[in-house]
């Protein structure tokens, strides 16, 4: 078994191990995009570089072998500096929102889609939790002096009239169950999180962010502004919410790192943006290629779970993408690998349609 040292640790790695291996064995973290283990090696995201003392090189840490002698350094500022390349390489290329624009300029933090989605369920006392996990429960009445920011970036404006948002939100916080008590202003507002942000939306691609969502002008409360929504009328309003956050802003590993390693979205900014598309066509999951890294992951993944069909890379050059093969629809491309190909994809690309809140 070669010996090797890994950031000043050593440790023995099996015949074949790789870095990426080793350093796991001793509990060293190594970022990946494109690796899984048991699949055959794709290096494709260049996100889990490391340096060879000796040379100073920059090795994939999940293709370069564990040889007797070799010496890594995982932290250095050239490796981090690599990695935020190789991140933002693959960041200029990714077409998302990690969150609605709505709930990026709450100053509140509410996570207004999550919240409204809650509403169109009918999960009421929910949607109000969600309302009030921010430093003012009741930051949407006008009392307050919100000037509802949310409503302003709202992307249904980009179609009719935006969200009434506001509206909304004082009908999920008067819907919280007696006695709930606030949370702790010190408590709620962290540190903001990385957000990918597709911009201004063209007339193709708010055709497809209206597929589903009710086409219905706003709605006016019955009794009034004052008195707010109706329970009738706050589900109505609530299903012309267009979508816009990911479905996985909580486990994308792209996101993760993105915000660990401080890169920006425009760090490598392409002469002209690629067009949202999303794919539909199986029961249960949603394909959006904006946000697929062409790591091969799922492409491993339904072929280690028997699909007849499965998933394949398609076209080529700048136009490979993941598909099913011969043109097939989704649902007959992933038959018994659906959970199996969400669960495996480090990004928002395969999702659930009801997003991983739903799981």
């Amino acid at each position: 078994m070669p010996k090797l040292k890994i950031d000043n640790r050593e440790t023995q790695a099996p015949e074949g191990a790789t870095v990426l291996e080793a350093a796991r064995s001793l509990g060293i973290e190594i970022p990946t995009l494109c690796h899984v283990s048991g699949a055959p090696h794709f290096t494709g995201c260049m996100v889990c570089l490391v340096s060879e003392a000796s040379s100073g090189r920059l090795l994939p840490a999940c293709t370069a072998p564990a040889t007797e002698g070799c010496v890594i350094e995982t932290a250095t500022p050239a490796v981090r500096e690599a990695r935020r390349a190789a991140l933002g390489l693959l960041l200029s290329d990714h077409l998302g929102d990690c969150e609605g624009p709505c709930a990026r300029v709450c100053p509140s933090g509410i996570n207004i889609p999550l919240m409204i989605r809650r509403i169109g369920a009918g999960a009421l006392a929910e949607a109000g939790r969600v309302a009030a996990a921010s430093e003012l429960p009741r930051c949407c009445d006008p009392e307050r002096g919100c000037a509802a920011p949310c409503e302003r970036v709202c992307r249904r404006n980009q179609i009719d009239q935006a969200v009434s948002i506001r509206l909304l939100c004082r009908f999920a916080v008067g819907r919280l169950p007696e006695g709930h008590e606030p949370p702790n202003k010190a408590d709620v507002r962290g540190a903001r999180r990385f957000n990918s942000v597709i911009g201004r939306l063209r007339e193709e691609e708010k055709r497809l962010m209206m597929e589903g969502v009710d086409p219905a002008p706003r709605v006016t409360p019955s009794a009034g502004e004052a008195a707010g929504f109706a329970a009738d009328e706050a589900a109505r309003e609530a299903g012309r919410c267009m979508r816009c956050d990911c479905r996985k802003p909580e486990t994308c590993l792209l996101r993760r790192y993105a915000g660990e390693y401080g890169v920006k979205q425009n760090r490598y900014k392409p002469r002209e943006r690629r067009v949202f598309e999303r794919d539909t066509s199986h029961p249960d999951l949603v394909f959006e290629p904006g946000k697929c890294i062409g790591c091969g992951i799922c492409v491993h993944t339904a072929r280690a779970h028997g699909e007849p069909l499965g998933l394949s890379f398609t076209g080529r050059g700048m136009r490979t993408r993941i598909g099913v093969p011969f043109g097939e629809p989704l649902s007959k491309g992933l038959t018994v690998s659906a959970r199996a190909v969400v669960e495996a994809c480090p990004t928002g690309a395969f999702a659930w349609r009801g997003g991983e809140d739903e799981q």
